[in-house]
């Protein structure tokens, strides 16, 4: 079955029709596209539209709270990869940043939101953090972590108070 079989079977690939006294112009261009406007033309315009507000102006924008597809957030990341910005722009973007000061209360939010120092007995003795136990052992304070929180040994386990 070809092509063209298949477009005559009932049911399928129907194009809706529409009358052509209804739409004359559907799918041609417009009768002035392509000539620009003179500028009595463009003055005429823009002092019709003085004092009214634009129409988009103070509303969000149409994909305002769509979430980005899994193949959308990809190709998004492929594209910025590698991607590096001129000393110029870096520079620029370093200087909005500067002066810009935490408020108390969010620096209070901040704070509450990073782990909490708590003392942990190893073989070498009770330290005040994981950060003081690592440095002890010479270790990364991941690894000192991961002795903590798993099973294996059980001379590593966190503490309530520091020695």
């Amino acid at each position: 079955m070809d092509f063209f079989d298949r477009l005559k079977q009932p049911g399928k690939y129907e194009v809706p029709v529409i009358e052509e006294r209804d739409h004359p112009n559907k799918g041609r261009p417009a009768w002035n596209r392509g000539i620009p406007l003179t500028a009595e033309q463009r003055a005429k315009i823009s002092a019709a539209n003085k004092g009214k507000p634009s129409p988009t102006r103070g509303r969000p924008a149409w994909n305002r709270g769509i979430p980005h597809s899994a193949e959308q957030r990809a190709k998004i990341s492929a594209a910025n990869k590698g991607k590096t910005f001129s000393d110029e722009t870096r520079a620029k973007m370093s200087a909005s940043f500067k002066g810009r000061k935490h408020s108390e209360e969010t620096r209070a939010k901040i704070s509450s939101a990073l782990p909490q120092k708590r003392a942990c007995k190893t073989p070498l003795g009770v330290f005040k953090s994981v950060c003081a136990a690592a440095r002890a052992h010479n270790l990364h304070e991941s690894t000192v972590r991961g002795h903590l929180n798993g099973s294996k040994r059980s001379d590593w386990h966190f503490v309530e108070e520091a020695a």
